[in-house]
């Protein structure tokens, strides 16, 4: 569908890349937060989100860095730990492994994942993952 879309800036009343720039800068940042959301959780290459926007990187950059103080990239991530964090808490260890979450979303190294999610959560995912029983098996 990425050329079925219409691209930012045009037939829609947006102002131009020049003269209205945080304009842009803002329905780049929605286009690409809606995107990243509809994969839920998928890996995405930022170029692929910029080539359906029809902006450049440059421009979605700048669009993340001043509004929420990091790349596209570090975003992604950061969405895809959330959900493997949310997974987590809803599984049983029995009947899946964190691997196997990771690997759903996106995330081919268990050991970088988990270094990660820690520095992102405090904890590691098998903390998470038997907190997530204990809170099942207590109600």
């Amino acid at each position: 569908m990425p050329g079925s879309r219409k691209r930012l800036g045009q037939d829609d009343g947006a102002v131009t890349a020049r003269r209205g720039r945080p304009a842009l800068d803002r329905q780049a940042l929605s286009w690409a937060m809606a995107q990243i959301d509809a994969t839920d959780g998928r890996s995405l290459r930022v170029s692929e989100i910029c080539a359906d926007a029809g902006v450049s990187q440059r421009t979605m950059r700048s669009a993340f860095q001043s509004t929420l103080g990091m790349s596209p990239s570090r975003y992604i991530r950061m969405r895809r730990l959330h959900l493997v964090r949310a997974a987590l808490f809803s599984a049983m260890s029995g009947h899946t492994t964190i691997a196997t979450i990771g690997q759903r979303f996106g995330f081919r190294d268990p050991g970088r994942m988990a270094a990660e999610y820690h520095a992102l959560f405090g904890e590691y995912p098998h903390e998470t993952l038997r907190r997530g029983e204990h809170v099942a098996r207590c109600g």
